[in-house]
């Protein structure tokens, strides 16, 4: 007989990780076959129902029901994790603030147990990571894509480093599941949820950046905003200074509101 997380994991293959095909599954009471639930214990993975499911996902839109993982789970555990979110499009100014920001951090006196969170992406995303992985810092990548699966391709560096003891990944998608344009945007409310706080690192107002602030202001999260030049192209963070957001001008600010 399986139990009730081993069945959760086989819907959640079923469903291929798609959260409306696993909700509906269980309102349905729909079976779960054994080949699903045998294929969900090739994996690691944590359930709704699992005393150790963090607390902070609870408060999300639809809330996950599984997550599978790599690396090292217990970095949920750390109180002092920091969701960072930002552009693709990066320009030099934005590669210098993630440079800076991390660096500063780590050469501080307030680096023990401090977790950051992004989304393994282009642009800000990889920038922050591998300042961390420079760093020998911990690191959590939410993805978009299946666990088994590096996307993007030229990320298989900070995929590597999040398999390992100073890392973890976390997917709702099961095995190489492919990567689809609707994941990403619906990921956001885990890679905003699993933070204490969220720093945003240059953005349009129009985009998978934004998406993540209005997560952060629904779960009551603290946002922290890195002030751009007037003339960039990337102008999200002055205006949302502008609304409220925190002024993000060192490491020292994102330290505060950790500690």
């Amino acid at each position: 007989m399986f139990n009730s997380r081993e069945i959760l994991a086989g819907l959640a293959i079923k469903a291929k990780g798609d959260w409306t095909s696993e909700y509906r599954y269980l309102k349905s009471k729909v079976m779960c076959e054994d080949q699903y639930v045998y294929l969900g214990n090739k994996m690691k993975y944590i359930t709704l129902i699992d005393e150790d499911f963090p607390e902070c996902l609870k408060d999300v839109t639809k809330v996950p029901i599984v997550l599978f993982y790599k690396g090292n789970i217990r970095l949920l555990e750390s109180g002092k994790r920091v969701s960072v979110v930002g552009t693709r499009d990066m320009t030099q100014y934005g590669k210098e603030v993630c440079n800076k920001l991390i660096d500063d951090f780590y050469n501080s006196d307030r680096r023990d147990d401090v977790v950051f969170i992004s989304g393994m992406a282009k642009g800000i995303d990889g920038e922050v990571s591998r300042a961390v992985i420079r760093n020998k810092g911990k690191l959590i990548s939410v993805l978009g894509s299946g666990i088994d699966r590096c996307y993007p391709d030229e990320s298989k560096d900070i995929y590597d480093y999040c398999c390992s003891e100073n890392g973890l990944i976390v997917s709702e998608y099961p095995f190489d599941e492919a990567p689809q344009k609707e994941h990403f945007p619906f990921r956001n409310r885990i890679l905003v949820g699993l933070g204490k706080i969220l720093l945003v690192i240059e953005g349009k107002e129009k985009s998978g950046t934004n998406i993540s602030v209005k997560e952060a202001l629904d779960q009551g999260k603290d946002i922290l905003s890195v002030p751009c030049p007037i003339t960039s192209r990337n102008n999200l963070t002055n205006k949302l200074i502008a609304d409220g957001a925190i002024p993000c001008l060192s490491y020292i600010d994102i330290s505060e509101r950790l500690y």
